[in-house]
């Protein structure tokens, strides 16, 4: 359906769904009163595993010139620790730097070790480092960091780019990792992870941290990679019964080409696609009610008794783009993602197959490295397009008296499309010596502007078109001031002159060669988040309230790290995390008719987070280890616990090589313990084991099989769900066992 046609169909108001919203004091597409003419469904994807190998394509193309002699790909996992941290990283800084020679600690995951352990996304890549867990409401996918992931804010404080392009949209502020990021698994080379305030470096929702993802190239990934993962499970908690229901859970195909060709051209290109049915049972008793309607896959009403069948399903398809030529650089990104929701989230009835979201999202990247003697220009411009469409089914009893299903039902959408384009340029200048004792100066000067000409959002009392333009401009400097001891400073304004003005941030840290291949860093950072077009605009009655502020974070952090030779390194952190003027939704006092005149957003919530992290790495011919352990207090302004905020979480991986390093075993285990969910209900500690074997290179060395089991223990854990739930905890996937045969050519 064209956007005229969607405003078209819009209606005034739902009175019965304002009831639901106001009964959940939901955020986010809690006021989907849309309603659309008839009871037409939209279709899941039609798309083909084989149209999206993309990189079959450019691989035609791209071989009218030869090949390039290529240096040899060292293997990453025959790398000591000492060689992998002389590969240099960009997250701290946005800059290249040796993670030696970081302001802060990084926390580096190599593509091919999350491809190996059979990540599925970004997310559960990340859950597997210190302090950070994932939530998944089987719709979203949310990060945790430190001890912050209120459900429901969907990451808008946490900044993610690749490789330098930001992927927050204006109208939510989103930081997508799960499937809906749209990057193809084969397209990373590594990811990056900074944690604390980062506005310095990256401006708004860098409050918690900022991810980094490196892109493949075809120097790092040469030749042609196809992969198919197939994944079943046995289901042996989708109800009460416990009855086991083998099935296929879900089917990816992937490929991936890269080539350096005679010429001096780069070219990668990758490609997946995904069919999930998912789960076809879950259980959620808290939706075993009499009062409600329940339905069927073939929307016929059935008795409610906690279980949904075969509305998991999810599809995605996504291909990228890279191209690099002397100093020039274009990258592009494509993806859709239909997703059903089983858990009849913000009222929708019970088990309905036609309740789902769409995400859709491109973006092109073009830029340019030049020296200039002592000089260094980096400069990009891009241009993004995202679109979001949920519908949710609702049912009102007709006046006709027919009781039958779907007479009654209404199909209600919430939608938001926004284009924006950004510009910035930055030049980096590097001195051996300043002046006496002031050495290995490294300064950035930088500027950045987006502009937001088209953002539209659709809801009830919702139709509207917004535009804005942000304008920033920074700098940073770091120098070693004594033999021992590193300073380092970044500051950056940003401007909003349709919105709350100018806000700013800064960070400060010092790094203290303290003893033999021993380090303390000590930082200091200040960061913010800018409401977003959501918070500003979505309900009508925000117009008679004061203008939103920026949140604000305040972090505090001390580290000290250890290198035990070249292949063990120890590292303790202690931290502390304040957060002010959080934006909060609330109902007024004297409500109107319709749902946009009850909510309204407003600044007041403060939040403030404690706690010490412990982490071991080692690497040693071809074995890997990695450990941590993380304690944590987080608490609001009340000194109340924060909703999903586990006081203690641990994770450990091991990938050891089998059979003369024919064949790799990896195993790692994670634990996040007990939490609370919004309504305060318990949420169970967590413990998950996955397993992987991996045999590369069989035959004439162009096939890889991998064989996988995650949660191999079947534990039987949830994650707390958010206020438009009627549940309090909403289950995870059991024990999923996967199989995957690539290709190498």
């Amino acid at each position: 359906m064209d956007d005229a046609a969607w405003r078209a169909s819009a209606s005034s108001g739902c009175e019965a769904l304002a009831a639901r919203v106001a009964h959940s004091g939901a955020a986010r597409r809690a006021t989907q009163a849309y309603p659309i003419a008839g009871s037409a469904v939209a279709e899941p994807l039609d798309v083909r595993p084989q149209v999206i190998v993309a990189a079959v394509m450019v691989w035609r193309a791209a071989h009218a010139d030869e090949p390039a002699n290529l240096d040899e790909v060292g293997k990453i996992e025959d790398l000591s620790l000492e060689q992998l941290l002389e590969k240099p990283i960009v997250a701290a800084s946005n800059i290249e730097q040796r993670p030696k020679d970081s302001p802060a600690v990084v926390s580096v995951i190599d593509g091919d070790d999350l491809r190996r352990i059979g990540a599925r996304d970004l997310g559960s890549a990340l859950a597997a480092t210190r302090g950070i867990y994932a939530t998944n409401d089987r719709n979203y996918s949310y990060l945790g960091i430190r001890g912050i992931s209120t459900p429901g804010d969907y990451n808008t404080r946490i900044l993610l780019t690749i490789d330098d392009h930001k992927i927050t949209d204006p109208v939510y502020g989103q930081a997508m990792t799960g499937v809906e990021l749209g990057l193809p698994l084969g397209a990373i080379q590594r990811i990056e992870l900074v944690r604390g305030a980062a506005s310095s470096t990256y401006g708004s929702s860098a409050l918690l941290g900022a991810v980094h993802i490196v892109t493949s190239t075809g120097a790092t990934r040469p030749g042609l990679h196809v992969s198919s993962t197939t994944t079943a499970t046995a289901e042996t908690f989708a109800d009460p019964a416990q009855r086991p229901d083998v099935a296929l859970f879900g089917q990816e195909v992937s490929a991936s080409y890269g080539v350096v060709t005679a010429g001096g051209t780069d070219v990668f290109a990758a490609g997946s696609y995904l069919r999930a049915p998912g789960l076809r049972a879950i259980y959620m008793p808290e939706l075993a009610s009499a009062a409600e309607l329940c339905v069927d896959p073939q929307r016929a009403p059935v008795a409610c008794n906690g279980v949904v069948r075969d509305v998991d399903h999810e599809e995605a398809a996504s291909a990228y783009l890279g191209i690099h030529r002397g100093g020039f650089r274009l990258s592009g990104l494509a993806s859709t993602r239909f997703r059903q929701i089983p858990t009849a989230s913000f009222g929708t009835v019970i088990g309905d197959p036609d309740t789902h979201t769409t995400d859709n999202r491109i973006y092109l990247d073009g830029g340019y490295h030049a020296a200039l003697g002592a000089a260094e220009l980096d400069a990009h411009a891009s241009w993004d397009f995202y679109n979001y469409r949920g519908r949710y089914a609702y049912y009102t009893p007709p006046d006709d008296g027919d009781p039958s299903y779907p007479a009654g039902r209404s199909m209600y959408h919430d939608a938001a499309t926004s284009h924006w384009l950004t510009g910035e340029a930055r030049l980096r200048w590097r001195r051996g010596e300043l002046v006496d004792g002031v050495t290995d100066v490294d300064t950035i000067a930088g500027a950045e502007v987006v502009a937001v000409p088209k953002a539209y959002q659709i809801a009830s009392e919702t139709d509207r078109t917004d535009h804005e333009v942000q304008i920033a401009a920074y700098g940073q400097a770091e120098a070693r001031i004594a033999e021992r001891l590193v300073a380092s400073a970044g500051a950056r304004i940003d401007v909003r002159p349709d919105s709350y003005g100018a806000s700013g941030s800064s960070r400060l840290g010092l790094l203290v060669d303290a003893w033999h291949e021993g380090r303390l860093r000590f930082t200091f950072g200040s960061a913010f988040r800018a409401p977003n077009l959501y918070e500003r605009y979505y309900f009508t009655a925000q117009a008679t309230q004061p203008t939103l502020q920026p949140e604000r974070a305040y972090t505090y952090e001390l580290s000290a790290e250890q290198y035990l030779g070249d292949h063990v390194r120890l590292i303790i952190a202690g931290y502390r995390n304040d957060l002010d003027d959080l934006t909060q939704l609330t109902m007024l006092d004297n409500p109107g008719q319709t749902a946009g005149d009850r909510f309204v957003f407003h600044n007041g919530g403060e939040a403030d987070g404690r706690g010490a992290e412990a982490e071991i790495e080692a690497r040693w011919q071809g074995t890997q280890l990695r450990a941590n352990l993380a304690v944590q207090r987080s608490h609001d302004e009340t000194g109340a616990n924060l909703p999903n905020s586990p006081h203690t979480l641990a994770n450990i991986s091991l990938v050891v090589p089998l059979a003369a390093d024919r064949a790799r075993l990896a195993i790692a285990s994670s634990f996040v313990g007990h939490r609370n969910a919004p309504s305060g209900a318990p949420i169970d500690a967590a413990f998950q084991t996955d397993v992987a074997v991996e045999v590369p290179r069989l035959g004439a060395e162009a096939v890889d099989l991998g064989l996988g089991v995650s949660n191999l223990f079947d534990q039987r854990s949830a994650v707390p769900g958010s206020e438009e739930h009627r549940q309090s905890a909403i289950p995870r996937d059991p024990r999923l066992v996967w199989i995957r045969i690539g290709l190498h050519l």
